[in-house]
Order: structure tokens, then C-alpha cells, then sequence
């Protein structure tokens, strides 16, 4: 009669003083209890009672997203709903890129098409928390997310991945997560590849078109967060060569920046110890090359400039962001165009 009339703390006073809890609680305890927890402990009675309506409201009320162990069961709820704010709130915590897959596969279903690409967006970025950047470049290369359910809904949706914006996006991505790669193993080696790919000219210069744009849209400090993060020094020395070899003429201060990561880039590879010109060896322990500091000195003095005081520097600078490149899917007559600049372009 209490739980009936909204005298929750009541009814749970008198219903725990009775002791008699052999058979379990009844829903009107369960109920009393997700009415008077705050949230987000609330979710964990609301779903024992398999109240949709009300695991949607807590959460919006909440103002934060659901705890992980219960983002699925907050999806689900919000998708029967209609809810995409929330189901975008609560796939986006959640821990499991299944989740985001099965979620962002419904919104392309009932063409909620600004909800989908959100959702791509955060599929992108829980690839790259979950360090699994083999998948990750999988799908900038080819288009496919894992999920064949969910690529045949982006197709039949007439969707596109944004080529360029989601390279730019994963190089982003890779500078944001430097400081966790692994070292070693077919994924850290596969994302050094991908890295200088797309953000340094090859001798020919053919990837010259793509790797421009790329820079453009990751911004050159971003891309040489990520080019720094792994163990291939050479890779970071031919980064900043575009520009103190005028490959690229970007002005005074873009110049000043790229030769100070030069200098900064060789003082490493001197760090590491002689004979390693691929710069794959450990810091800790090496001998120093003497003739790599030396190289160094010489183009600060034809640069008039000092020797950088470290050789730790690519990782300083804002959090990064993918502000900017948002659309990373897009839809009918934008895919299209799309298409058509990538045809012109080859």
C-alpha cells in the first residue's frame, strides 16, 4: 500500500524491519528501491523490472551516460523508443564496439541518418580506444566495419565512408593514443605503414595529391604526434623533410617547426645507439651515436638555430580532437560527389 501510494522509503523501511525475504523481492520493492537510489545505481532495478519508459527518462535526467555493464540494455531500451539521443549517449559509453555496430545498423535501418553517422564517428574512435588498429585500417581502406549486417545497411542506405577525413581521422587518432601503443606485433608495425602512407611524400611523389589533403585535414602537429609515437625514426626525419626540403611551402613559421622536429628527430636516432639507422632499437642502454649528434649540429648551425634540448617533443600540444572532420559517413548526393572527386583524382 506504501510502494502503491509513492510512500517509497516508507514501504522499504517496513518491508526490510519484517525480515522476511526467503521468496525474493516483490516488483513493488524493486520498484521502491530504483525510486529511491540515485542514479545511475537506479538502472540496475529499473532493468530487473524491465521498465523501458523509465530507464530512458533516468538516464536523460541522469546527465551522464550508464554505466558500462549497462549501456546494452540502456540501447536497446532507447532504440524500442525512438530514443536516439539517448542510444547515442549510451552506445558511445559503452565498452563493447558491438554495441556501436548494432546501434549504428539500426539508425541506417530506419534512416535516422544523422544518428548513424554520429555513431560512425563513434565506432572510429572506440576502435582506436580498444588499440585495435588492424580493424580500424580496415575499414578506412576497404569500407568494412567487421560487421556484414552493418555494411550492407550502410550500402543499401547509399552511404560512404569520407576517404580522406577518415584517414585524417585515424591519423589523429593515432597521435591521441601514442603513449599506449604496444611495442611490436603486426598492428603497432601495420599503423607506422598506414601512418607514413598518408602523411609522407613517396620518391615519386605520387601519393602527393592524398597526402596534402590528409595533412590538411590532421593537421601537420597532429600527424607528427602520430609519425613520433612509434619506434621508426627515419619515418619522423622524412615527415619534417617535406618541409626543410620544400616540398612543401607552408611559411616562416611552419618551416621554424619542421626543422626543430628534424633536429629533435635526429637527436633520438643519435640516442639510440650506432648502426640502427631504422631507429627500432630501445633508448634504454644504448651507446650513442656520435655521428647522428653531429649531423645534427651541423644543419642547426646552417640553420642558425639551437639544438632542441630533447628529443621528447612530438607529444606535447592540445588534447587531440576530431573536431573538423565530422562527416565521416555520408549520404546520396554528398557519397556521390565523393565518388566523383575520387575518379577525377586517379
Amino acid at each position: 500500500v506504501l510502494s502503491s501510494a509513492g510512500e517509497y522509503s516508507r514501504a522499504l523501511t517496513l518491508w526490510e524491519a519484517g525480515g522476511n525475504q526467503r521468496g525474493g523481492e516483490p516488483d513493488w520493492i524493486v520498484e521502491a528501491r530504483a525510486r529511491t537510489v540515485p542514479y545511475p545505481q537506479s538502472l540496475k532495478y529499473l532493468e530487473r523490472l524491465g521498465d523501458d519508459e523509465s530507464i530512458v527518462n533516468a538516464v536523460r535526467a541522469g546527465g551522464t551516460p550508464p554505466p558500462e555493464e549497462l549501456c546494452r540494455r540502456v540501447v536497446e531500451a532507447a532504440l524500442r523508443l525512438g530514443d536516439w539521443e539517448v542510444v547515442g549517449q549510451a552506445a558511445t559509453a559503452a565498452g563493447d564496439v558491438a554495441i556501436v555496430q548494432q546501434a549504428m545498423r539500426e539508425a541506417l535501418i530506419v534512416g535516422r541518418k544523422e544518428a548513424a553517422s554520429a555513431l560512425g564517428e563513434a565506432l572510429v574512435a572506440k576502435l582506436a580506444e580498444d588499440g585495435r588498429w588492424p580493424a580500424l585500417i580496415e575499414l578506412v581502406d576497404s569500407g568494412k566495419t567487421g560487421d556484414a549486417e552493418l555494411d550492407g545497411a550502410v550500402a543499401s542506405a547509399g552511404a560512404r565512408w569520407t576517404e580522406d577525413r577518415l584517414r585524417a581521422a585515424t591519423i589523429r587518432l593515432v597521435a591521441a593514443h601514442a603513449g599506449k601503443r604496444a611495442a611490436g606485433g603486426r598492428g603497432v608495425k601495420m599503423v607506422a605503414e598506414f601512418v607514413k602512407r598518408h602523411t609522407v611524400l613517396n620518391r615519386n611523389q605520387t601519393n602527393g595529391p592524398t597526402v596534402r589533403h590528409v595533412l590538411e585535414l590532421a593537421k601537420p602537429e597532429w600527424a607528427a604526434r602520430a609519425v613520433e609515437g612509434g619506434d621508426r625514426i627515419v619515418d619522423g626525419l622524412e615527415f619534417y623533410e617535406q618541409w626543410t626540403r620544400h616540398a612543401f611551402s607552408d611559411g616562416d613559421a611552419r618551416m621554424k617547426w619542421a626543422r626543430e622536429g628534424w633536429l629533435r628527430a635526429k637527436l633520438r636516432q643519435a640516442g639510440l645507439g650506432a648502426g640502427d639507422r631504422a631507429g627500432t632499437a630501445k633508448l634504454a642502454g644504448a651507446t650513442p651515436d656520435n655521428r647522428y649528434r653531429r649531423e645534427a649540429e651541423e644543419q642547426a648551425r646552417d640553420w642558425g638555430m639551437p639544438l632542441p634540448s630533447s628529443f621528447t617533443g612530438g607529444a606535447e600540444g592540445p588534447p587531440v580532437t576530431l573536431d573538423g572532420l565530422t562527416p565521416l559517413l555520408t549520404f546520396g548526393a554528398r557519397a556521390a560527389r565523393g565518388d566523383e572527386d575520387r575518379a577525377a583524382a586517379r
